[in-house]
């Protein structure tokens, strides 16, 4: 008869049970992304006019498939102003055109990082707080950014058998601490792509109200 020793069971069952609490997280993390993504619908109008775009420099994008892509809540089923779009998808296509601006990147490559945005709701609390100040005129307190971190050996232009780029949401000092092998860092500010699109809703009168009151009080 097989007999399991007590200490082996124990430790199967733990990293079971850790396994399982570790994708019940990451379910849990993809289903408030998705949520808070598709919170407040746009039509295309609105929706461009946050991502600072021409209706018909967006369809050019997207008929190239140069857009970030977003959760499938997000994505508009018709070409039409049909309500189909959001200010989370904004942020992104945001993220993407500073990429493309400052960084003179092809538009694949800053829709391909500006779609890490995504993980921008792990400091979501802080980026609430951090645009409203920089929307207000005022110093942030802190800068959340979001990070593309070459280092020794990594992936480039999606090379076999390499490790990929890493990612990182933090402020410049927190990366550089999490990633001292860093080889360079291609960084963009979460906090002030958020705050301009705070700016450009105030503008255009567009109530965004409930996308931020997901964010919460913040960690500050």
């Amino acid at each position: 008869m097989h007999r399991t020793c007590p200490k082996t069971f124990q430790i199967h069952h733990v990293v079971m049970l850790t396994t399982r609490v570790a994708q019940h997280m990451v379910k849990m993390t993809t289903a408030l992304t998705e949520f808070i993504m598709s919170m407040v619908p746009l039509g295309r109008s609105d929706f461009c006019r946050l991502a600072g775009l021409e209706i018909e420099q967006y369809n050019v994008l997207r008929r190239r498939d140069q857009l970030p892509p977003v959760p499938s809540r997000d994505r508009p089923t018709e070409v039409s102003d049909d309500g189909g779009y959001s200010p989370g998808g904004a942020l992104l296509l945001i993220m993407a055109n500073e990429l493309a601006d400052r960084y003179e990147m092809s538009r694949e490559c800053a829709a391909r990082i500006a779609a890490y945005g995504l993980q921008a709701f792990r400091r979501w609390g802080d980026i609430f707080v951090t645009s409203a100040q920089v929307a207000a005129g005022k110093e942030p307190t802190i800068d959340v950014l979001l990070g593309v971190i070459n280092w020794p050996g990594v992936a480039r232009d999606k090379a076999k058998y390499r490790l990929p780029q890493k990612i990182a949401v933090g402020t410049l000092r927190e990366i550089a601490e999490q990633h001292p092998d860093a080889r360079d860092i291609i960084a963009i500010s979460l906090t002030r792509c958020a705050a301009l699109l705070r700016q450009r809703a105030a503008k255009a009168q567009i109530d965004l109200g409930d996308f931020w009151a997901m964010a919460g009080t913040g960690t500050l």
